[in-house]
């Protein structure tokens, strides 16, 4: 059920590792949470521009990858953690993390860019947010994958866009893929292993005052289907196939879980 990673524009990967010790997909989202009172109105953080349309060659040469580090205490770093470690959730298949936060018939045309405070609650995604951004963040081109003014849910005091986390760019991975298409692999329970793709192109602007924010989960249903703890052909799965998994990432030098974000200087 695995898309191939885009590989046309590929930049050499650095080396990281994360870990999903069971047979399930990773799936990671980015999302911009909520500006603070002082920030832009809405339509001003909506995309400058998707999947290149205005770089028609590709990612523009000035975007320049960055690594951003799946840092410790939930918020992303632009530099590695010393503080080796990992976080932690328990991911049920009798209950997936939606894809959207109501009932649906169809594939909603928008779930590209779908509020994600839904999946936010949820005890089984991981939450990386950063401070308010000081100045403008503008990202282009694939993203890779290594794998106080913010209350909850509900804002007591209601700004623009007050608490909504529009999804930027998500994607779904098989983990039994993570080496070979042709050649699944199961994981080694409690063993650290290295998930490694890419997100597709995007060209979009955070605005001074949002933040960036990255959720980890391990379903996204029903764009994908549920995963069993086991190699094998899915659709032939059991209901007694289908049982908890507990879904780590990793932090530290070493292992540290990041993104590699494309930024173009000249707007940071």
């Amino acid at each position: 059920m695995a898309t191939p990673p885009t590989t046309s524009t590929l930049a050499p990967k650095p080396p990281s590792a994360t870990a999903n010790p069971s047979n399930l997909p990773s799936s990671i989202t980015l999302s911009k949470p909520k500006a603070t009172a002082s920030s832009p109105a809405p339509g001003s953080s909506r995309p400058v521009a998707t999947n290149g349309s205005s770089s028609p060659k590709g990612p523009p040469a000035e975007a320049q990858p960055n690594p951003l580090y799946l840092a410790a205490n939930h918020q992303p770093a632009w530099q590695p953690d010393s503080t080796a470690g990992f976080d932690e959730y328990i991911s049920d298949p009798n209950k997936p993390v939606p894809s959207l936060g109501y009932t649906n018939l169809g594939k909603a045309r928008d779930y590209r860019t779908e509020d994600q405070r839904f999946a936010s609650q949820r005890p089984d995604v991981l939450i990386f947010e950063t401070e308010p951004l000081k100045e403008d963040l503008t990202i282009a081109g694939p993203i890779d994958v290594y794998p106080g003014d913010f209350p909850p849910f509900i804002d007591k005091k209601p700004t623009k866009m007050g608490g909504c986390q529009q999804l930027v760019r998500g994607k779904p991975f098989r983990g039994k893929f993570r080496r070979s298409f042709e050649t699944p692999a199961p994981f080694a329970p409690n063993q650290p292993d290295r998930i490694e793709f890419l997100m597709p192109d995007v060209y979009h602007a955070f605005r001074k005052g949002h933040r960036l924010l990255v959720q980890v989960q391990s379903s996204w249903f029903p764009l994908t289907d549920r995963n069993p703890r086991k190699l094998m052909d899915i659709p032939k799965a059991l209901s007694a196939d289908f049982t908890n998994a507990t879904q780590r990432v990793y932090h530290s030098n070493t292992n540290g879980s990041k993104l590699i974000l494309r930024i173009i200087p000249a707007v940071m």
